[in-house]
């Protein structure tokens, strides 16, 4: 019998439960400065004033019991920051979701007229997710961005779309999230 047979390869896997990574997220980004330091380094800003961010955080209107988001307004950015360890092409759907919801809430507060003439000015959306996750993006790349509009049945089909150059009615969306994981 050789030396190396009969022997089993005990490779370790260490797996920490999702509950806690998503935990590990939201704390680690629930202090202003660290957001702010995460802001910058993200949008290629150099803001100082931690002061200036706002969390806007909307607990379990999607999740369910998870809350691994973190969202905040700075400088008219309303920022929804995701942590995945598992890729999920649904996010911009949930992304719309909860912008919606955020909206809602901020008109609430603000006390603005949605049915008035002028037109009200809304903080600027931005969607981030950080994926951490052991399946590589598409094409190994270390980026990319989800659409809502890719979720959407062709509109080819829709019996309402004609011919785009004949018709008011397009073959584009008019609706659209994007996610940039």
């Amino acid at each position: 019998m050789g030396k190396n047979k009969g022997k089993r390869s005990h490779t370790k896997h260490v797996f920490v439960q999702k509950k806690y990574r998503d935990a590990l997220f939201r704390r680690i980004f629930n202090e202003k400065s660290v957001l702010l330091e995460l802001y910058n380094a993200l949008n290629q800003t150099d803001y100082d004033d931690a002061d200036e961010l706002i969390f806007y955080t909307i607990d379990d209107v999607i999740y369910l019991g998870y809350k691994n988001d973190v969202s905040f307004i700075v400088r008219g950015t309303l920022n929804l920051y995701e942590h995945q360890s598992t890729l999920n092409p649904n996010m911009p759907i949930r992304g719309l979701i909860y912008f919606g919801k955020q909206y809602e809430s901020y008109i609430k507060q603000n006390n603005l007229n949605i049915y008035g003439k002028k037109l009200l000015s809304l903080p600027f959306p931005q969607f981030v997710i950080f994926y951490n996750g052991i399946e590589p993006l598409e094409d190994d790349k270390d980026y990319m961005e989800l659409h809502l509009s890719d979720a959407f049945v062709c509109a080819g089909s829709n019996p309402l779309a004609t011919d785009a150059a004949s018709s008011p009615i397009s073959t584009r969306p008019c609706l659209e999230c994007t996610a940039r994981v």
